[in-house]
């Protein structure tokens, strides 16, 4: 979705532009469904406006999907149904849990700088040193970790094939 139309505002890090599911997710906390004002009833009911069309089956449509009552009744099942929806394909969260873990995994993973730590963990070398495995480098986002900096996610992402191609020989070693 285009930036000039909605904008995720839900992570002070990220660019705010929103993200298929993943904005989705974080922005609608309120069990799927965002609260909101029915103003077409309230302005039908002023008598200052009125449905027309050629199509009297039209109109008809139109006003019965305007009912107050029904639409309140439509968000709670749904809110219900998403709600078991979630626990039952998260183990027993919440709506605003799913929304804060996925905030906080998305933000660790896309947003925050990469460190030797998080490097090993991603090559899967756990407990390894990072000199012993990656010292041949001579790719500069490598070895910048290697100096203990931390590097942006995106730079890392073009310097993993080759420090996971170490990884691999060493791990043969």
């Amino acid at each position: 979705m285009p930036d000039k139309i909605a904008k995720d505002t839900s992570d002070p890090l990220a660019d705010g532009v929103v993200t298929p599911l993943i904005s989705c997710i974080r922005c609608h906390v309120e069990s799927g469904l965002r609260p909101f004002r029915d103003d077409q009833t309230r302005l039908l009911a002023s008598g200052r406006v009125d449905l027309r069309s050629g199509d009297p089956n039209i109109v008809q449509r139109a006003a019965e999907f305007y009912d107050e009552p029904r639409l309140q009744r439509q968000i709670e099942f749904d809110r219900s149904t998403y709600d078991l929806a979630v626990a039952r394909a998260t183990g027993g969260l919440k709506a605003e849990e799913l929304a804060a873990a996925l905030g906080r995994t998305v933000r660790n993973f896309a947003y925050l700088p990469v460190g030797r730590e998080q490097a090993a963990r991603e090559l899967g070398l756990w407990g390894v040193d990072l000199h012993d495995v990656l010292s041949t480098s001579h790719d500069p986002i490598v070895l910048t970790l290697l100096e203990g900096r931390p590097v942006l996610r995106g730079q890392w992402e073009s310097s993993f094939p080759e420090a996971a191609t170490l990884a691999a020989a060493w791990r043969e070693k």
